[in-house]
């Protein structure tokens, strides 16, 4: 999977920006440049910063980012996170097959 190049270097997020930092340790680069899901703790690093500063202060104890893939290419990044729990947020394998199949759907319509 390549990374998308209709995304450009900014994705939006509740009427904020979040920078692409190719060079550093960012999650959601990784997501896209992999094509593949991320669960774990957001660690800290300037990458991750416009993240981090649009969730505040209270940063989740762990965060999911699941890639939407159109025609080979990571259309947009979804994201979830445990702030309001405080266990684990589990298996996310049903989350991701059910993203496919959304990702397949819209494949499908780009092509009629």
């Amino acid at each position: 999977v390549s990374p998308s190049r209709g995304l450009g270097d900014v994705y939006k997020r509740q009427g904020q920006q979040i920078e692409r930092h190719d060079r550093e340790d960012s999650v959601v680069s990784w997501v896209i440049q992999e094509g593949c899901s991320y669960q774990g703790r957001l660690k800290d690093g300037e990458g991750n910063r416009p993240l981090r500063d649009l969730l505040g202060e209270d940063v989740p104890a762990e965060v999911i980012l699941i890639p939407l893939i159109v025609d080979r290419t990571v259309q947009a990044v979804l994201y979830g996170d445990n702030r309001s729990e405080d266990g684990s947020i589990g298996a996310i394998g049903d989350l991701e097959r059910v993203i496919a199949r959304v990702a397949r759907e819209m494949g499908e319509q780009r092509h009629e």
